[in-house]
């Protein structure tokens, strides 16, 4: 997987989790934001694992940096929506 493809999927899914985030910060009392989010983690976590593995068996097979670099981009999203979990369902 080339570098740009998994920025541009780490991209879209953290813009579109920090949307819901936000939705929900600015109106708690409207549970759509709530549903829409558990929604979206299981659909993220699919298509970004996806993504994830490939990137590992392409590193495996052909052991390019840029693979890795890929790789962690991806990776990158993990800390960033289990943060936003916790606020959700803390406040």
């Amino acid at each position: 997987m080339k570098t740009q493809t998994a920025f541009k999927i780490a991209a879209t899914f953290f813009g579109i989790g920090t949307f819901i985030f936000f939705g929900h910060l600015l109106s708690p009392e409207t549970s759509i934001w709530f549903i829409l989010g558990i929604i979206f983690i299981p659909i993220a976590l699919l298509i970004n694992g996806l993504a994830a593995i490939g990137c590992i068996v392409k590193l495996i097979q052909y052991d390019r940096l840029e693979t890795f670099f890929s790789l962690c981009i991806l990776l990158i999203n993990i800390p960033v929506a289990a943060t936003y979990m916790h606020f959700v369902l803390k406040y």
